[in-house]
């Protein structure tokens, strides 16, 4: 059920990185677009959140906020200037030592301030010797044992039955709210490509759809169709909602023993492109999948994401993980999503994925 959703996903995620042109427009719509014009606006949120999180700034640090709202197209504050400066440097600095690669970014330097602090703290205490070179540790399984070992884990043909169920139904509670206040939260699927999303808040019920490639939002009495950078966002979030992930057909490049959470754990690396690279984290004794993180390379730097699958519970004789909890450098979204109910290849009529004909 997932495989499709999956390469949509890696499609979205990868970033050009020779998008560094002079135009004034991106392709898509933002205006006054300098750099970074082949980016999608999805990606372009996405790299701007990443620029974001390096400084440990709001967007409000560059970006002009009037009476009528934000106004991402003004030139009016420094810090913007200052920001195509710095990305100019930054992509200089990686075309002269890295081959292009952006292996230095925002984060390098500024690690999460506004300035970065070009010295080292005091007091410095006396380092040891010889210096510890913390090397990965190489695990003595290979992949395709561990992946046996997740299958039986999760249940054989129970987890694979879960992993092609033709519905879902999951319902509990989610904090994906602006003030991160918990709330009910409902998902539905209908195989192979709908979705539907609900939040009860207490304004009324907030709602994000799928229809195959359509998507349309409901907020209280207001409906529309999405656009690009909410589609993309919901694709996020799907796939931050998966039970069991399917992993990839092709081999990892590393296969090596790690500490999750205080759990040792054993990490598959897999190589899905030049741009995209992806972990997945087994628990070293139960084999259940404790987590996945995947890097997105962007023309800053290499944009980080993960998930966490936690609070395993038997269903219909496989073991999934009732608590999911994705982490972005967007903190506007993603969460912890606890359910209390999931059923699998239960009745979803076609109706509630439609789009309402006399929306507002």
């Amino acid at each position: 059920m997932y495989k499709v959703l999956l390469g949509m996903i890696l499609i979205l995620m990868v970033l050009n990185r020779h998008g560094m042109t002079d135009d004034k427009k991106s392709d898509k719509g933002f205006k006054n677009v300098h750099l970074f014009t082949k980016l999608s606006d999805a990606e372009l949120t996405r790299t701007m959140n990443f620029m974001r999180a390096s400084l440990g700034v709001h967007c409000d640090y560059c970006h002009f906020v009037g009476k009528d709202g934000w106004d991402f197209g003004s030139d009016a504050k420094a810090t913007k200037i200052k920001a195509r400066q710095m990305i100019s440097m930054v992509t200089e600095i990686n075309k002269s030592n890295f081959k292009e690669e952006p292996l230095v970014s925002c984060f390098t330097c500024h690690q999460g301030r506004i300035r970065p602090n070009g010295t080292p703290p005091l007091p410095q205490s006396t380092p040891p010797y010889p210096t510890p070179i913390h090397a990965p540790q190489i695990a003595e399984m290979d992949a395709s044992q561990i992946l046996d070992r997740y299958a039986q884990a999760t249940g054989g043909a129970a987890g694979a039955a879960t992993r092609n169920a033709r519905s879902i139904v999951m319902k509990g509670t989610t904090d994906e709210t602006w003030k991160r206040k918990v709330v009910p939260y409902e998902v539905y699927y209908k195989a192979p490509d709908k979705w539907l999303l609900k939040k009860t808040l207490e304004d009324g019920v907030s709602m994000y759809v799928l229809n195959g490639a359509e998507g349309w939002a409901q907020e209280g009495l207001e409906t529309r169709i999405m656009a690009e950078r909410e589609l993309a966002m919901v694709r996020d979030t799907i796939h931050s909602l998966q039970l069991l992930p399917e992993l990839p057909s092709f081999k990892p490049v590393a296969v090596t023993k790690r500490t999750i959470n205080d759990r040792s754990a054993i990490s598959l690396e897999y190589k899905h492109s030049n741009d995209v690279s992806e972990f997945f984290y087994f628990d070293a004794e139960t084999h259940l999948l404790l987590g996945r993180k995947r890097y997105t390379l962007s023309p800053v730097g290499s944009i980080p994401e993960q998930i966490h699958y936690e609070n395993y519970k038997e269903l219909n004789g496989a073991r999934i993980p009732y608590t999911l909890r994705s982490e972005y450098v967007d903190p506007w979204i993603g969460g912890i999503r606890n359910f209390t109910e999931i059923l699998l290849n239960v009745p979803v009529e076609d109706a509630q994925f439609q789009m309402p004909s006399d929306r507002r």
